[in-house]
């Protein structure tokens, strides 16, 4: 299939362009483009960097499913517990996930060992989850980028999935990068009841008494309950810094799927807006996040912005085309995106990169509030990682000519 980019970064003339006119006439032109920082730093192609998060979002639904059964409450053997597994299955279960040091290790267990392992109640994204995994491995697309990565924290607890924060932190050598990977809800639909909920005003982290940025930001209810009531951020930055103390010249990358990238939005936010420069001296924070709906409102995104100017933040957001939940919340156009949309569109038509240049920026078609209320059997088609696998794939030639801080300059006018 060939695939090609679309730009669509709206407004303004290129400096360049604007004096050719002014001296080609009698007009005088002062064109403005945003004061960005840029920062130095080795950016993989934007192919590798998508399709390799997109399987760590993937990875966590079946790392979190196996914590799960570890923690089942084992049969007692009476008659009421006869389809609860044994206590010695307990065991085994345990002490195979306290053996598996990598991604490569769990994976193995997932194929080889379903024994110990059936994920068959895991949800509908579990079970996706395992399927694209093993076509990854079956198509040998550079899976050492992924597979070779070290898991250092896999949180799945009982407490932590029921305030829908599951997480794990992995390492990767070769690549020189940690990623903090935010898992989703277990079925598609499931997260819809949560679409709803009003935004909560919170202190905004990035504001100063020198950037004019609101004191204040409107972000999704449930999405705050998870990370900032909880202390989930401070948590994970406390797991994380010394990982990146250990591995000094490592790059920090975010990602998640759904309900995950949502929360990975907002993870990546806060931690560029953090003062100590350990988590962005070698290269802005780089969020890949997948499917993911709308996080907070216009304050939101122009502190977002300014710290993607301050060259502390990057972020790929990747989307299907029809896929429903990255339209949401609506809620009359309090929430808003932020970051280069990739829209991954079906056949011959070619991938769309987009970014929230001015106010009037129109964020797609805005959803019903019935749909909004209701899960649909095309919002589950199209909102899953199996089809964003594959269009990446479509557009690989496309996509590995270019890297997500290239689009950055180009989006500001600083690049061809």
């Amino acid at each position: 299939m060939k695939s090609t980019l679309i730009l669509l970064t709206s407004g303004l003339l290129s400096l360049r362009r604007a004096s050719s006119l002014a001296a080609a006439g009698s007009l005088e032109r002062s064109y403005s483009r945003p004061s960005v920082d840029i920062p130095k730093y080795v950016s993989d192609n934007l192919y590798d960097n998508a399709k390799d998060m997109v399987i760590l979002s993937q990875y966590i639904y079946l790392h979190a499913a196996m914590v799960e059964e570890s923690q089942q409450r084992p049969s007692d053997g009476g008659y009421w517990h006869r389809n609860k597994p044994s206590p010695e299955m307990i065991e085994n279960r345990k002490a195979a996930l306290e053996s598996a040091k990598s991604i490569g290790d769990i994976i193995y267990l997932v194929n080889e060992r379903t024994d110990l392992f059936s994920m068959k109640d895991g949800g509908s994204n579990v079970a996706e989850s395992a399927e694209v995994v093993h076509k990854d491995l079956s198509e040998n697309d550079n899976i050492g980028r992924t597979s070779d990565s070290v898991i250092e924290v896999i949180q799945a607890d009982i407490e932590e999935v029921s305030r829908s924060c599951v997480y794990a932190i992995t390492k990767h050598e070769e690549q020189k990068r940690v990623v903090v990977i935010f898992r989703g809800t277990s079925n598609s639909g499931d997260w819809v009841k949560d679409a709803l909920i009003m935004q909560k005003k919170v202190i905004n982290p990035a504001s100063n008494e020198s950037n004019g940025l609101k004191e204040k930001l409107g972000l999704h209810g449930g999405f705050a309950k998870s990370l900032l009531e909880s202390g989930n951020v401070q948590k994970i930055l406390s797991e994380v810094k010394p990982i990146l103390e250990e591995n000094p010249d490592f790059k920090l990358f975010i990602t998640g799927h759904s309900l995950g990238g949502a929360l990975a939005t907002l993870f990546g936010f806060y931690v560029a807006a953090n003062d100590d420069p350990i988590y962005s001296k070698n290269g802005p924070i780089q969020i890949f996040s997948a499917s993911s709906p709308r996080v907070g409102n216009k304050a939101f995104r122009d502190s977002f912005k300014y710290l993607e100017e301050r060259g502390k933040l990057r972020h790929a957001r990747i989307y299907n085309a029809r896929d429903k939940v990255p339209l949401l919340p609506y809620v009359g156009g309090f929430y808003k995106h932020v970051g280069i949309a990739i829209k991954l569109r079906f056949r011959d038509l070619p991938i769309a990169l987009d970014y929230p240049r001015y106010e009037g920026w129109i964020q797609s078609t805005r959803v019903p509030f019935w749909e909004q209320v209701t899960s649909t059997l095309e919002a589950v088609k199209f909102h899953g990682c199996g089809l964003i696998r594959n269009r990446l794939l479509a557009a690989k030639n496309e996509l590995a000519t270019t890297t997500l801080e290239l689009e950055y300059k180009r989006m500001w006018g600083l690049s061809d």
